[in-house]
């Protein structure tokens, strides 16, 4: 009779500390289930969707639009990054952005040309579908008149694994159409000013 409640002690013993290991655990769990799901768009400077695309001088010319960084995940995106890479010859990025963000303009890593637009802080976040601008506008400068301006980009945070994407510009004729394969808005249109 002894070993049957002692062995029913230890059985509900075992229980409730199975079920208070479960709940202690489980916002641990949840936390690490949770994901940053990060991506770029491209918008017109202030509240129009038209990305103008103005001479810069002779044979020069300027795309100006403006970029944000979406996280469509159910975890901030602390730490990120993104990272514009040219190849072309004759193009540059400029961007205008406010502090906390912080912008390394192009150095060079083999043959291209790089700029970056980062957080200065971990407290610096996106979080969850609350669009964050990056800057007031982002100037694409090119020379002469090819048929497409492009760059690759890279986008990374803490708990998110890194993407690279294309950013293009076609030019087709007074109108200019931009395509980006992480943006819910893939054919924004830029006109000539």
């Amino acid at each position: 009779m002894y070993m049957e409640w002692t062995a029913l002690t230890v059985g509900i013993i075992g229980e409730f500390a199975s079920i208070a290991a479960a709940i202690f655990s489980y916002p641990l769990w949840r936390e690490s289930r949770r994901m940053v799901v990060l991506r770029l768009n491209v918008h017109g400077v202030g509240d129009t969707s038209v990305l103008p695309l103005a001479t810069n001088g002779p044979g020069q010319w300027q795309i100006v639009c403006g970029l944000a960084l979406h996280n469509d995940g159910d975890r901030e995106a602390r730490n990120w990054r993104l990272r514009l890479s040219i190849r072309q010859a004759g193009m540059g990025i400029s961007m205008s952005v406010q502090p906390p963000t912080i912008v390394r303009f192009p150095y060079p890593i083999g043959d291209r040309s790089v700029s970056e637009v980062l957080a200065e802080a971990p407290a610096e976040s996106i979080t969850s579908n609350a669009p964050v601008s990056l800057g007031t506008r982002c100037a694409f400068n090119f020379d002469g008149e090819p048929p497409f301006v492009e760059t690759e980009y890279t986008l990374d945070a803490d708990h998110f694994r890194t993407k690279k994407g294309l950013l293009r510009f076609e030019i087709e004729g007074p109108l200019v159409s931009s395509r980006n394969n992480f943006t819910s808005y893939p054919n924004t249109h830029i006109r000539r000013g």
